[in-house]
């Protein structure tokens, strides 16, 4: 694998609660400044938070930012049990144990913006606040049906917006991306957002726009360096990190959260962080959603962007980020 910029931070260490092996970057805070803990989404990995981390780490703020289970250098388990949500808040946690962290402002994007979540549910005094990208808050205790999301969402929207979840699910899903990684590389980054909501949101039509070889215009923020890193960290194997998708599909969560009774409520100050072009994380859905549960000490920011904010408009995504923080900890009124 080639040699990535925060490697001298990178630590690959065992989690006491299963035993997983996590990878992470580890940047110590200096002068008693809080702790920025980033959590990625799909198909990403703790690289995607450069950014993020070249900036705060420049601030002064400490940065932890894992390999989630399934993708980087950290463990990559077949079995969709390993994903379960509270299992993954527990080895989180336990990370911050590893590097005595108490408590963090807490970061997600994407698939990391379920994580979040269920640190937050399970873990909620290890956080000071929560920050999410693109997608919003997802409360513990329901049913996943991915027939009726893309059902009703197909009778609101006009489209399905999970329909390559079912592409996803497939065994075969991982071989294809891999003989089509430039085709599924342009679409997951495109500067066009209706080639997403035309290409693959609908049920089918991912697997169709890979398989003929079609690509759609790559958005200027990433370099063809940084696309050659992406597909170093990958090696061009999709499979463990298509587990995200098929553990909420198979509903591997329902009974650990039913059995908590968690309170779904966050009293933590929360921001949220939506994509104007964001076809598959709508603006409108994610902050209804995101309402219903944050009723106080809530901030919502929208950025002119498709999915991916935190590198298409990196410093305007920071400032939101360290103005929400800085708030926080001067103790100032939240909104």
């Amino acid at each position: 694998m080639a040699t990535l910029p925060f490697d001298k931070f990178t630590q690959r260490l065992g989690t006491p609660s299963s035993g997983a092996t996590y990878s992470y970057i580890h940047i110590p805070s200096t002068s008693h400044n809080p702790t920025i803990l980033f959590i990625h989404g799909f198909p990403s990995s703790s690289y995607d938070w450069r950014h993020q981390i070249i900036y705060f780490s420049s601030k002064g703020y400490g940065i932890v930012a894992p390999d989630l289970l399934g993708f980087g250098c950290t463990d990559k388990p077949e079995s969709l049990a390993e994903y379960r949500g509270k299992k993954m808040a527990l080895e989180i946690e336990d990370i911050l144990d590893l590097e005595n962290i108490q408590k963090v402002h807490a970061v997600g994007h994407d698939w990391g913006s379920f994580v979040l979540s269920r640190f937050a549910n399970y873990c909620p005094t290890r956080l000071m606040s929560l920050t999410f990208l693109s997608v919003a808050y997802m409360p513990p205790g329901e049913l996943f049906d991915l027939q009726k999301i893309n059902l009703s969402s197909k009778q609101l929207l006009g489209y399905e917006l999970f329909g390559y979840w079912e592409f996803f699910d497939r065994k075969d899903a991982a071989d294809i991306i891999k003989e089509h990684f430039e085709s599924f590389y342009s679409m997951i980054h495109t500067s066009d957002p209706s080639v997403v909501m035309e290409n693959m949101a609908p049920i089918g039509a991912f697997e169709k726009w890979l398989k003929t070889g079609q690509a759609a215009p790559v958005a200027s923020y990433l370099s063809e360096q940084e696309k050659k890193i992406h597909r170093n960290i990958f090696n061009d194997e999709y499979g463990p990190a298509l587990n995200t998708y098929r553990s909420l599909i198979a509903n591997v969560n329902l009974e650990d959260e039913r059995l908590a009774r968690i309170d779904p409520m966050l009293d933590h100050p929360v921001l949220l962080i939506t994509a104007t072009h964001d076809k598959i994380g709508r603006p409108e859905l994610e902050e209804r959603r995101m309402r219903s549960f944050a009723t106080t000490n809530l901030r919502v920011e929208q950025v002119d962007t498709g999915h991916w904010p935190h590198m298409e408009r990196k410093d305007e995504v920071n400032d939101y980020i360290e103005s929400f923080i800085a708030k926080i900890e001067l103790e100032v009124p939240t909104w």
